[in-house]
């Protein structure tokens, strides 16, 4: 039983790691929703710090893209959302927070140890 415990765990703590510092997302402008994500083009940087895929939503016009030092704006369905996933930007962000995260790891461990 503890060897699948520890399993569990060390999975758990890869899935956790980032293997990669490059990141990608969607670019296109006049992508509306709902996205279609084919046949759009996706942009790329190697060194992923600082840069954030984005969505941004000015009236019923919706551009995606990649861009650096994104600040999130979001005012009645309209703004900018930011993401740092690969391909995150095909919907407005409902992203797990980190705190909500971190609170929630101790407890998932604790159940299994």
């Amino acid at each position: 039983m503890i060897a699948v415990r520890q399993v569990i765990l060390v999975c758990f703590l890869l899935a956790l790691i980032q293997l990669s510092d490059g990141l990608t997302c969607y670019t296109c402008a006049g992508c509306n929703d709902p996205f279609n994500k084919e046949n759009v083009a996706t942009q790329t940087v190697s060194d992923n710090s600082g840069y954030s895929c984005t969505k941004i939503k000015a009236e019923n016009i919706v551009g995606r893209g990649l861009i650096q030092n994104c600040q999130e704006i979001n005012a009645a369905g309209q703004g900018t959302w930011c993401c740092q996933k690969d391909l995150c930007n095909t919907a407005t962000k409902t992203v797990l927070s980190t705190t909500i995260l971190f609170s929630i790891i101790p407890a998932i461990l604790t159940r299994l140890f």
